[in-house]
């Protein structure tokens, strides 16, 4: 019904300090997109966000404070999940996945 989709992928990313960019591909977004991710992540804080269309959104992972503290995607091994879209419309934010569990 709110028209905005995420695109599963099946890619395997190995977290490196030249991992910098992710793509979220889907439908739907806007520059008002807002992303909720497991395990958390804070836009401004941990990355930086720009809508390319309505079907891409490209994360960048913001420097870390200190070259022994560089900031991650994820402190350890795992998957990094979106679990709920919201992209300003009426209904809020959107849970993604089965029951919200992310994908």
């Amino acid at each position: 019904p709110s028209g905005v989709t995420v695109t599963r992928t099946t890619q395997t990313l190995y977290q490196t300090a030249a991992i910098r960019k992710l793509t979220i591909q889907g439908s739907g977004f806007t520059s008002d997109t807002d992303l909720t991710f497991d395990p958390p992540l804070v836009k401004g804080t941990d990355y930086t966000q720009r809508c390319v269309n309505a079907n891409k959104i490209v994360l960048t992972l913001k420097k870390g404070t200190t070259h022994s503290n560089p900031r991650r995607w994820r402190w350890e091994g795992g998957p990094l999940l979106v679990t709920s879209i919201d992209v300003g419309g009426k209904e809020g934010a959107i849970k993604v996945g089965s029951g919200g569990q992310g994908i």
